[in-house]
């Protein structure tokens, strides 16, 4: 398997250790996302009209090319998947 193709993997094949993982991280980063006001993105805004600031936080999205944050070799990459962009590293997430 090529390295970054786990992008690719269909739910059903992804592993119960990877599953347990995901599990355990989904609600810290709901939370997370929850306490920064949400991830606003082009025109979206709070009913109060405050902005989310989660977003900057995202390690991955909208930096095709550049550099991976978690300090691997590997650069950002986007792919297409049923008409929506995917950001990852290929060096480091697999």
């Amino acid at each position: 398997m090529e390295p970054g193709s786990g992008a690719r993997r269909p739910a059903g094949k992804v592993s119960k250790v990877k599953l347990d993982g995901l599990a355990e991280a989904i609600p810290a980063v709901l939370e997370d996302a929850i306490r920064a006001g949400g991830s606003t993105l082009k025109d979206f805004a709070a009913p109060d009209g405050e902005l989310g600031y989660f977003s900057k936080q995202f390690d991955v999205y909208d930096r095709e090319g550049e550099p991976c944050r978690a300090g691997c070799d590997g650069h950002v990459r986007r792919i297409v998947q049923g008409g929506r962009s995917t950001f990852f590293c290929p060096a480091c997430q697999r």
